[in-house]
């Protein structure tokens, strides 16, 4: 079983195709229309049916298969065997066949989107030879059938050494991942970027031993801005990209502070960090106010602060989840306007490791976290009156790393750490149940989670691979 042993206070493409049962069940399917009836052309003649579109009328996006049939004992296929008929679609001369039974992936379709496909239909190049004549037909039937979800796409970002702990992404305005990361090999902070069409990585901060503790947030010119841990001087530190090269500074200095980190920024792109205080065992804060950072202690009753996650609404305010290590709590704390409320979310047993947080719509707050004594992923929600808690995986020793965040109807996604078989796991909320699979089980990996959602609610997690000390990604395609 994987133990907690240390708090992190001192210190190509694989793709699999799940079933459509697994991820996606909100999705509806319409073919427009869904047959045609045709005659045989004559011998090597193409008789040209009307389109169809198969539409996607769901609430998730969704890829899906389509199928071709016939109601005469015709057999859809290729030219030129004889007694074989074609049915193809695409556009020329890129001729996609459907043998009748088979079927032809979909286009990724986003709720309400839909794609035509146009199709011809080819008689024997012989007629002699067999009993049709010009004047038989066949009803063409096209049926979507399995929607289904798509493929895992992944990839290994970075192999120079080891690298890969500590992994932070986000997405920009085109989709495309940034990651912030530890390089174990020359204790450094590094950054990689997908530019479109390969991964782009360099080392952003090499002064002393820098990097652990990283969290990455972009601003409205899609420029990464990264807060992370100094353990050579015990400081936090904040690195941004000014459009030309990196500004660097030191934060907070005051102790040993600055493990635990996690950054948010605002509408004015400024940045917030919700960090540890080592000396003093507290939660602290800091903000950029235009001119000067802003530093407060947010909760010090006892030991607290530890696996932070910090969250902004839309008044900018700050939300906080993290452990209290006395009582061994899941406490939450938020910006009032004028004040810290601070209460305990979950109490039952040793819990509220590896927290992240989100806000939804309603500025309301989701957790995911650990529950180091029954070793589950749990998850909490406020639902405006109260905290409504369950456990999403207990199927072994789960919920490492956690890394969590909403789509668009306010529905939880989790990425963590399955510790009993070494796999990335994924999590989501279909509306009605919580559907799990394994990401990526090759080698130990799934330390580190890091996970966005893209303009589609399609999933995207940075990890780290142990088995060969690599940073990995993972996309939902």
């Amino acid at each position: 079983m994987f133990k907690l042993t240390q708090k992190f206070v001192l210190s190509l493409a694989v793709m699999v195709i799940l079933s459509s049962a697994n991820l996606m069940a909100a999705i509806g399917v319409k073919v427009i229309p869904n047959s045609w009836y045709v005659g045989t052309g004559g011998a090597g003649t193409w008789v040209s049916p009307s389109t169809f579109t198969v539409e996607n009328i769901g609430t998730d996006p969704a890829k899906m298969n389509i199928r071709a049939t016939n109601t005469q004992n015709w057999t859809l296929g290729g030219s030129p065997a004889l007694n074989t008929f074609a049915l193809q679609w695409g556009t020329e001369p890129n001729w996609k066949s459907i043998t009748t039974g088979d079927t032809e992936l979909v286009p990724s379709l986003a709720p309400a989107g839909s794609f035509p496909f146009y199709l011809r239909y080819q008689s024997p190049t012989s007629l002699s030879d067999n009993s049709l004549t010009e004047t038989q037909y066949s009803t063409i039937t096209i049926t979507a059938v399995s929607p289904v979800i798509g493929v895992w796409e992944i990839q290994t970002v970075d192999a120079a050494g080891r690298v890969g702990e500590f992994t932070s992404l986000a997405l920009d305005a085109n989709n495309y991942p940034h990651i912030s990361y530890l390089d174990a090999t020359n204790w450094d902070l590094k950054y990689a970027k997908w530019t479109g069409s390969s991964w782009a990585t360099e080392t952003v901060d090499s002064a002393g031993r820098v990097g652990e503790f990283t969290s990455l947030a972009l601003d409205a010119n899609n420029y990464p801005h990264i807060s992370y841990f100094d353990a050579t001087n015990w400081d936090l530190k904040y690195a941004k990209w000014t459009g030309s090269s990196w500004a660097i500074e030191t934060v907070d200095s005051a102790g040993y502070v600055g493990s635990d980190i996690s950054l948010a920024l605002d509408t004015n792109n400024y940045p917030h960090i919700s960090y540890f205080d080592a000396t003093n065992w507290d939660l602290k804060y800091a903000k950029w106010t235009g001119s000067s950072w802003a530093i407060e202690t947010v909760d010090s009753a006892g030991d607290v602060g530890y696996y932070i996650s910090l969250a902004l609404d839309t008044n900018n305010y700050p939300h906080i989840s993290y452990s209290d290590d006395t009582n061994a709590d899941l406490k939450y704390a938020k910006w009032t306007g004028s004040s810290w409320a601070i209460e305990t979310v979950d109490s039952a047993g040793d819990v509220g490791y590896f927290t992240s947080l989100a806000l939804d719509a309603n500025n309301y707050p989701h957790i995911s976290y650990l529950d180091a004594t029954n070793y589950d992923l749990k998850y909490a929600k406020w639902t405006g009156s109260s905290w409504a808690i369950e456990t999403v995986d207990s199927a072994g020793d789960v919920g490492y790393f956690t890394s969590l965040a909403l789509d668009a109807n306010n529905y939880p996604h989790i990425s963590y750490l399955d510790a009993t078989n070494y796999d990335l796991k994924y999590a989501k909320w279909t509306g009605s149940s919580w559907a799990i699979e394994t990401v990526d089980s090759a080698g130990w990996v799934g330390y580190f989670t890091s996970l966005a959602l893209d303009t589609n609610n399609y999933p995207h997690i940075s990890y780290n691979d142990d088995t060969n000390y690599d940073l990995k990604y993972a996309r939902w395609k």
